[in-house]
């Protein structure tokens, strides 16, 4: 399922990459660029949205073992923080890494 969300973010960037490079090309009015521009918007923060909720769900069914109290315990938070950071550390690298090879095409050579 993991893969499924970074399989989505990147198909949504590598989308909004196509439509705006059409943009550029086909002669489009204002109001459809405009339109095609929302849609985008509209996209990337259902993407952003549906990531940020898979890394909760993810990093809470890791983490939380007991419901015992009203607030996490001290390994619990640790644990979450740790669960964050390493999937923040992993989304920056994936992101170069993805850059590294769109510059890397025949395009852009």
């Amino acid at each position: 399922q993991r893969q499924n969300g970074q399989s989505l973010s990147r198909r949504t960037s590598d989308f909004r990459n196509f439509c705006e490079d059409i943009m550029g090309e086909v002669s489009m009015s204002a109001e459809e660029q405009t339109a095609l521009a929302n849609l985008l918007d509209e996209m990337q923060m259902k993407d952003t949205l549906t990531t940020f909720n898979r890394i909760v769900e993810r990093c809470f069914t890791d983490c939380v073992d007991s419901f015992m109290g009203k607030s996490l315990s001290s390994k619990e938070g640790v644990c979450i923080n740790k669960c964050f950071e390493k999937f923040m550390k992993y989304s920056a690298r994936a992101g170069q890494r993805f850059a590294e090879l769109q510059f890397n095409t025949p395009s852009h050579q």
